[in-house]
């Protein structure tokens, strides 16, 4: 963690409200340079279009959900990750059956097209984090 990062200037936001003198208070928590990553296994039919292009090593968009608790009816809490272009690799595990199991390593790119490497959406039931 930045421990001088995430105060800001001007912002208002003191120990007591309105009193410069009782110290800021720490607007966000900044972590200097982050990585995401995360490999996966999946089990592929070994004759399968999708077995062909992970070994063609064709682009693919990554999505991640994560699927938390519920907040009402068919609303649940939920943290999504999109990545509009990534690279791999893939190491073999077995195969059994017509059945390949294989490792993915993604690697996250710059898409251009899109301008970011990660899309972050979170489903909540906070109204606003601006206070």
């Amino acid at each position: 963690m930045l421990a001088d990062e995430g105060f800001r200037p001007g912002c208002a936001l003191f120990q007591t409200s309105g009193d410069t003198t009782t110290g800021m208070i720490r607007g966000e928590c900044e972590f200097g340079q982050r990585k995401y990553s995360s490999d996966f296994v999946v089990r592929l039919a070994s004759g399968g279009a999708e077995y062909a292009a992970l070994q063609q090593q064709k682009n693919v968009n990554v999505t991640v959900t994560c699927t938390g608790g519920l907040i009402q009816t068919t609303y649940y809490h939920k943290l999504i990750f999109k990545i509009p272009l990534t690279r791999y690799e893939t190491v073999q595990l077995g195969e059994s059956n017509s059945v390949v199991t294989l490792q993915i390593k993604p690697k996250p790119l710059w898409d251009v097209a899109a301008g970011k490497i990660v899309e972050v959406e979170l489903f909540n039931n906070v109204a606003s984090y601006a206070t």
